[in-house]
């Protein structure tokens, strides 16, 4: 079984148990926040923001991408977990009418991204 795949497969197990106590990451940790509402303000103004792509690299159940979509950011999240994934999509479905642009979810390991160069403002 290749490293990917092994990788997967753990990430997969971890969200499954997560799903069934409904024990998942809901907010994007604090840091994050921190450092990233730091990095718009000093750099862009609210308008400016609305045109800024990022990319949220391990997105897992896609707290820090809905935050950043709910910031009027175009957001791609990128996950090698599946089960993550579909958690992600279930839950921006659910919220997709707060926000002026959906996110996008790649089931894709961050080892090998096949994401165009030059396309992002940010990665988290």
């Amino acid at each position: 079984m290749s490293e990917q795949r092994n990788q997967s497969g753990v990430w997969n197990e971890s969200f499954r148990a997560q799903i069934q106590v409904d024990a998942y990451n809901l907010v994007p940790p604090e840091v994050i926040v921190r450092n990233v509402s730091y990095y718009l303000r000093s750099r862009y103004t609210r308008e400016q923001r609305l045109t800024l792509k990022f990319l949220d690299l391990g997105c897992g159940a896609g707290a820090t991408t809905l935050w950043l979509t709910g910031l009027g950011i175009t957001v791609t999240g990128v996950d090698v977990s599946e089960e993550a994934l579909k958690l992600a999509e279930r839950r921006a479905d659910k919220e997709r009418p707060f926000y002026a642009s959906a996110p996008e979810f790649l089931l894709q390991s961050a080892h090998n991204l096949e994401l165009a160069t030059g396309y992002f403002d940010g990665v988290v």
